[in-house]
């Protein structure tokens, strides 16, 4: 009698050994892939570098939260509210706190997702005037420059996309750059 595990399969392979009752094959430990290179600084060139560059990250998120900031000052200020008290600025702290804290997810209560649409309605919509009012009408000196539309379907079409970058933007780029900077430095 021919010996079992010699046999050949049909596609040329041998079969796998035949355990002896009472005995379960042992699992094979599953190849680990290569770990990447740390990203993290090497020297101190390294490091001031990357502070250099994920500070001033940081502090573009602050202007174009502080933009956002005004504009929605600026729509209560048409609704003829006195938003010279610096106890204003509480609003938009609270905006973004909504904006970065209570941001929807796959597990999101039905209350919580209502609350932070309600608020990204304000601040897009407060953003969306803040921007009529400011940009109309002015040149951009960016790449070979253009004047922003004094009215019409392209100024709105302008505003809804500077609002609603105004509205994500700064939260978002705010807590990855600030993140970042603090792992440069641990």
């Amino acid at each position: 009698m021919e010996n079992p595990q010699a046999i050949n399969t049909p596609n040329g392979q041998t079969p796998p050994p035949i355990q002896p009752t009472g005995q379960t094959p042992q699992p094979q430990e599953p190849q680990r892939k290569p770990r990447r290179a740390s990203t993290k600084p090497q020297g101190l060139y390294d490091h001031i570098g990357q502070t250099i560059a994920y500070s001033f990250a940081v502090t573009v998120s602050v202007a174009l939260w502080a933009a956002g900031a005004w504009f929605t000052l600026a729509a209560l200020q048409a609704f003829g509210m006195n938003t010279s008290n610096l106890a204003w600025w509480l609003l938009p702290i609270g905006i973004t706190g909504i904006e970065i804290w209570l941001m929807p997810s796959v597990s999101t209560r039905w209350q919580t997702f209502i609350m932070f649409c309600l608020i990204l309605a304000v601040d897009v919509a407060s953003s969306w005037y803040g921007v009529i009012d400011f940009f109309a009408g002015k040149h951009m000196p960016f790449g070979p420059g253009f004047t922003v539309p004094t009215s019409g379907i392209a100024l709105h079409i302008f505003a809804v996309v500077a609002s609603l970058m105004l509205a994500f933007a700064p939260e978002k780029l705010g807590k990855y750059a600030g993140a970042e900077l603090l792992k440069v430095w641990k």
